[in-house]
């Protein structure tokens, strides 16, 4: 609930700024809190709680998404100018995927706008359903 993410930021010197309970599958719970005197944001996503994230996790069907490359020592997207042939693809939870789309999709303006140039330092974790969610 509200007023215990609000009382545990508060006890761990974390301002709550967002807290999103969603309650549709496909949409997965989360936090944003700010540390002001270390410049870290922390986003934290729940895990599986509720009959909407049980079914999140039964959308087991492999999702091939294209455009990320892997390797021992990076997981990002290639460069913009990439040629097809040096992107490559990966299977993907499609449920855990379809929550993480749009976990960065709502928070995106958020990072790019507040905390990207106000030179924030940002964690994201998770447990369950949110830690599948947060990588």
């Amino acid at each position: 609930s509200y007023s215990v993410i609000s009382h545990n930021c508060r006890v761990a010197g974390l301002d709550l700024i967002r807290h999103d309970t969603a309650t549709e599958p496909g949409r997965v719970g989360h936090f944003v809190a700010l540390n002001h005197s270390e410049k870290l944001a922390i986003i934290g996503l729940k895990g599986t709680s509720t009959l909407s994230d049980v079914l999140t996790d039964l959308i087991a069907i492999p999702k091939e998404h294209a455009g990320c490359y892997f390797d021992e020592k990076t997981f990002a997207a290639p460069a913009k100018n990439a040629s097809e042939s040096e992107q490559a693809t990966m299977r993907c939870h499609e449920g855990i995927f379809t929550a993480a789309i749009w976990v960065a999709d709502s928070l995106q303006p958020m990072i790019e706008n507040l905390l990207v140039p106000l030179k924030y330092k940002v964690v994201i974790c998770g447990h369950s359903l949110g830690a599948g969610t947060s990588c």
